[in-house]
């Protein structure tokens, strides 16, 4: 999505949405009349509308259109039948926050749909890789029938291609269930809870409970979204790294205080012991934010109500690697068998019997974020576990003078 096409006499909704659109590089258009509006969808199909129905004298069906529409209640009910494919429909009065929140939602949303068509266009290229795989191969046997030999070896070759191409069929297709089933339940949740404060008069305290309802699911699906994004860039080399000191007592601080409704949810104690010693380290921030992030929503996840997680960072010499700084958390969860251990590093890994029978807890992204983040960083990271009794992830980050 690269331009918004805004169609409203809100002075301060304009200014918030043209705000928006150059902090995310997005350009902006501001026609007058519905005519000019309309116009800039006719030019590209890159297009994504905003319009306030009490400016509108007529609208065409928007079928065939990416828009956001906001207007009077009765105006929306009475153009409901036309209004069907939109977006979103806002009733007003409504904030200019949450009309700035809605928007980035929809960008976010149809710019991970323009991802999901790349990938499909890249499967549609990979069916014809193999196809041309398959033909090469008829051509090689009917030239080599000279030779039993070849031809075996031909034929186990064919063998493992078609196991893997069987392989990679199960984890598309287990991969496409479970993030379908991590992105409906949040997506459920917060449509549900925002209808009941839509539809029905509620009590402040309730109201309250379903705006945080609604606040944990939000996060919750925003982070699925950021290690599906996070994953891309990783996978593509498209990843930006913006190297600097960083005091990691500090980024784990930043975590532990946005993850505070999920720990108070649950009644978790969080333990930590920071070394006051603790060296600064060279890295991007961010991404050790995320790295922390995954692996304390982890043990958040697996720690049953009432449980304890212990973080540790402490300043290690080692003989290989000298001075580090080791990160350490600790649950109280189920554990994870020895056989797994290696394996829940790997891109899309979950540990699970069946994922139709028991739904593993996220897309299996993670854990294998983390690894790469750690990675480029010039450190380690390794799980220690017994099952049954839980399990201690750590990472190692050297300290390099830059």
């Amino acid at each position: 999505m690269k331009t918004v096409v805004l169609l409203t006499k809100d002075k301060e909704l304009k200014a918030a949405v043209e705000k928006n659109c150059k902090q995310q590089g997005l350009s902006m258009q501001l026609p007058l009349t519905m005519n000019e509006w309309n116009e800039h969808f006719q030019k590209s199909n890159n297009v994504l509308g905003m319009l306030d129905l009490d400016e509108a004298s007529w609208i065409n069906d928007m079928g065939n259109i990416h828009v956001i529409v906001f207007g009077q209640p009765n105006i929306i009910s009475d153009r409901i039948d036309i209004l069907g494919q939109c977006e979103d429909i806002i009733p007003k009065p409504v904030m200019t926050e949450v009309m700035v929140f809605k928007l980035n939602k929809v960008i976010e949303k149809l710019d991970m749909a323009e991802e999901f068509k790349k990938a499909r266009e890249e499967i549609k290229n990979l069916d014809k890789d193999v196809n041309y795989a398959y033909e090469e191969w008829a051509k090689t046997d009917r030239v080599l029938k000279a030779s039993l030999k070849e031809i075996e070896n031909e034929r186990n070759k064919l063998k493992e291609l078609n196991y893997q191409l069987e392989r990679l069929n199960a984890m598309k297709t287990d991969f496409l269930i479970t993030v379908s089933h991590e992105l409906r339940t949040p997506l459920s949740s917060i449509k549900a809870f925002a209808e009941i404060l839509l539809d029905s008069e509620t009590e402040p305290a309730e109201t309250i409970e379903f705006l945080q309802i609604i606040n944990n699911e939000s996060n919750r699906l925003e982070r699925l979204i950021n290690n599906l994004l996070m994953a891309s860039y990783i996978e593509t080399s498209k990843i930006c790294w913006r190297m600097t000191t960083v005091s990691i007592d500090k980024v784990i601080e930043k975590v532990v205080n946005t993850m505070q409704l999920d720990i108070k949810e649950k009644e978790l104690m969080i333990e930590a012991d920071i070394s006051p010693d603790l060296p600064v380290v060279y890295g991007d921030q961010n991404k050790l934010v995320d790295a922390i992030d995954n692996l304390l929503s982890n043990a958040i996840t697996f720690t049953p109500n009432g449980g304890t997680i212990k973080i540790r960072a402490t300043k290690q010499i080692t003989a290989d690697k000298g001075i580090e700084v080791w990160v350490s958390i600790h649950d109280t969860g189920i554990g994870i068998k020895p056989e797994e251990q290696e394996k829940i590093f790997n891109s899309f890994h979950q540990i699970k019997e069946n994922i139709l029978v028991n739904k593993p807890k996220g897309i299996g992204l993670g854990l294998a974020i983390c690894k790469k983040i750690i990675e480029h960083h010039g450190g380690r990271i390794w799980v220690e576990s017994k099952y049954g009794e839980g399990s201690t992830f750590t990472f190692s980050l050297p300290i390099t003078n830059k």
